[in-house]
Formats: C-alpha cells, sequence, structure tokens
C-alpha cells in the first residue's frame, strides 16, 4: 500500500476493497485504513458479526455478500 500511496493510486477520492472479512481481511482493513492516505475503506463478507469487527477496525462501508452471487457466476460455475 505504500507503493500505491507514493505513486498517488491511494488517498482521498480512491477506494480500497477487502473481500473477505476473516482474520487477514480483517487485518487488511486496519492496514488500509493505515496505510490508505485517507482512501474510502469498503469490507465485503459474509458474515454480520465479521463485518461488525471490520466497521471497528475502521471500514467506512461494509457489503453483506451472502447468497448475492451474480447470476453469471452461478450460470457459469454449474457446468
Amino acid at each position: 500500500m505504500k507503493k500505491l500511496s507514493a505513486f498517488g493510486r491511494l488517498g482521498p477520492g480512491r477506494m480500497v476493497v477487502v473481500s473477505g472479512i476473516g482474520g487477514l481481511g480483517g487485518y487488511g482493513v486496519q492496514y488500509a485504513r493505515l496505510l490508505g492516505d485517507g482512501a474510502t475503506v469498503v469490507a465485503f463478507g459474509r458474515s454480520d458479526d465479521k463485518l461488525a469487527v471490520a466497521r471497528q477496525n475502521g471500514a467506512d462501508h461494509t457489503i453483506n455478500t451472502r447468497g448475492k452471487v451474480p447470476d453469471q457466476v452461478r450460470a457459469n460455475s454449474s457446468s
């Protein structure tokens, strides 16, 4: 993240997405908050409890993806 910040890729008006909030994803939210230079941190996860922890760790927004697999992915995975 430091390199992204140095090249102007992170900062205000930019977004960091952390997908999969568990042990490592929780750390990812914390690092994104600390090293993101003011970027918006969004956490994707499948558990409201884990997303609550992501918010406590600094996520600006959380999205529960349980049951929200796009139809295209579902169609391609069944073949």
